[in-house]
């Protein structure tokens, strides 16, 4: 069975999953301080919700407050499992500094770049689609 291509919003604790057009879409609802123990809950819940398929991902929604060294190194390796791209939007200056310094820090697994606009995540994140 292949990757589904749109599946219904899941709303689990603090963020929003949903897949439309073959890319998941990921809203933070809650401005937080990332620790490992939460980002393993979060990828795990997104591997789950995609039925373990890999997707281009776009995350936005409230911006996180801080995220620790161990935190950061997780995201970039292990927390990529199962993306195919990521795709940062953000609207604020600090926030496009925090994610600069986690990119440019730490080697990415997968494709990783920030946005200011949606339209342009998403025509990016297009090419990392499954075929």
């Amino acid at each position: 069975m292949p990757p589904v291509q749109n599946k219904a919003p899941l709303i689990a604790r603090d963020h929003i999953y949903e897949i439309k057009d073959g890319i998941v879409y990921i809203e933070r609802l809650v401005r937080v301080q990332y620790i490992v123990e939460n980002l393993k809950r979060n990828i795990a819940e997104r591997i789950e919700y995609t039925e373990g398929f890999s997707y281009p991902v776009i995350i936005f929604g409230q911006e996180l407050m801080s995220m620790d060294k161990t935190s950061r190194e997780y995201l970039a390796g292990e927390g990529a499992k199962n993306t195919l791209s990521r795709a940062f939007l953000v609207e604020k200056e600090q926030g496009k500094l925090q994610l600069n310094f986690f990119i440019e820090t730490n080697k990415q697994a997968v494709p990783t770049k920030i946005f200011s606009n949606l339209e342009s995540a998403i025509e990016w994140s297009k090419q990392y689609k499954a075929k």
